[in-house]
């Protein structure tokens, strides 16, 4: 009812920045050493990049800098993604999007993002021009 809907939403707000914190930690450059030359790091979008365009941190990298959502699971990237067609249209650039929940190791985590900004990293050396118009930078 009511009552649920309110209260879900600040809990998954909540669980939402507990996992952009874990995150943060997992994709650090000083704590950890196994990372590509070509990844530099990962700093928290701003508020409004977050409500308007919809990502949560942007990974800079040696030639491009990636936008990344964070969401706790496949339906929660699934959905996040409708919303975007249904805003934006289809043929929009989506945002690629991490999935970090309790079940997944850091390594996990850390080497999915990994494969993640390496295939945009790809994309970006096979059209720089292209790339920065589709992803609107």
């Amino acid at each position: 009812g009511i009552m649920n809907a309110l209260v879900s939403i600040p809990a998954r707000k909540l669980l939402g920045s507990a996992h952009e914190a874990r995150f943060e930690r997992i994709m650090d450059r000083t704590r950890h050493r196994n990372f590509p030359d070509w990844f530099y790091g990962v700093r928290r979008a701003s508020e409004d990049q977050d409500l308007r365009q919809g990502f949560d941190f942007v990974a800079e990298l040696d030639v491009v800098e990636v936008t990344l959502q964070i969401k706790s699971s496949v339906a929660g990237r699934e959905h996040h993604n409708e919303v975007q067609h249904r805003k934006c249209g289809t043929g929009r650039y989506m945002v690629p999007t991490v999935i970090v929940c309790e079940f997944f190791s850091d390594e996990t985590v850390r080497a999915q993002t990994l494969r993640i900004l390496d295939e945009e990293r790809s994309r970006f050396f096979r059209g720089p021009d292209r790339y920065r118009r589709e992803t609107r930078r």
